[in-house]
Formats: structure tokens, sequence, C-alpha cells
């Protein structure tokens, strides 16, 4: 269940780059987009088909700030799904099936992969882009 940060925003054509959920390199390689580029975190992600964390953000997103396992960054046409742990044991087709209906719920226009998702998500994706 998607939560904004203040107002809701629209993801209507947008962009979207998913970090992987396998390893800390999408999550760095993620964050150092994030930074570098000014994104904003708009929402957050609340769903049981990922481990629950909470813990500081790194310096360079938002100092101080406290993460969420699921959190979403914009700007401009970009969208951003950053995961910050891991998918529960067994859970990957559920996720996967989140995201897909996301995707298709809020019209993105586009997917980019970082990294890997479980159970080989590019293909059980299945999406049709207008």
């Amino acid at each position: 269940m998607l939560r904004y940060i203040g107002e809701p925003t629209s993801f209507k054509g947008k962009t979207l780059i998913i970090s992987g959920t396998s390893s800390s390199v999408p999550t760095c390689a993620i964050d150092h987009i994030i930074a570098l580029n000014h994104f904003k975190r708009v929402a957050f992600w609340q769903t049981n088909n990922i481990e629950p964390s909470v813990g500081y953000l790194p310096k360079t997103v938002e100092e101080g700030k406290l993460g969420l396992p699921a959190e979403f960054y914009l700007q401009g046409d970009v969208l951003i799904l950053q995961f910050r742990t891991t998918v529960k044991f067994g859970r990957g087709k559920e996720l996967n099936k989140e995201i897909s209906t996301f995707v298709k719920d809020h019209e993105i226009n586009e997917v980019i992969i970082v990294g890997t998702l479980p159970e080989d998500y590019a293909q059980q994706l299945n999406i049709d882009f207008k």
C-alpha cells in the first residue's frame, strides 16, 4: 500500500527505477543517484512481503532522518523505488505481483531494474507498456 509523505503525487508517465533486493550494491548505487540528483522522498510502501526495518538514512540522502523498508523518491519524470531490506522468505512472487499492480495502476511508462529482484522478477513482471 502506497503511503504519501505530504500531498499525493501523480506518477503517470514516469520512469520507475527499482533497486534490487538481493544485495546492498543496488541500494548503494540508487542512494548515490538520489543524492547526486536531489531526489525528494515522496512516499513509502507498506507491504507484508518484505522484512520490517528502520534505520537512519545515509548522510548523502537525508542526514538524521529515519528510513523505511521501501521508499519512493521523485525528481522530474523519474521515480525511484528504493528497497532498504530483503524480501521475506517465500514472498517473492507476491512482491512481484504488488510491483506489477503498482506499475499498471499508476500508468508507469518505463521500468528499470538495478540489480536483481527475487525469483526472476524481470521475467514475471509481464507488463504491457503503451
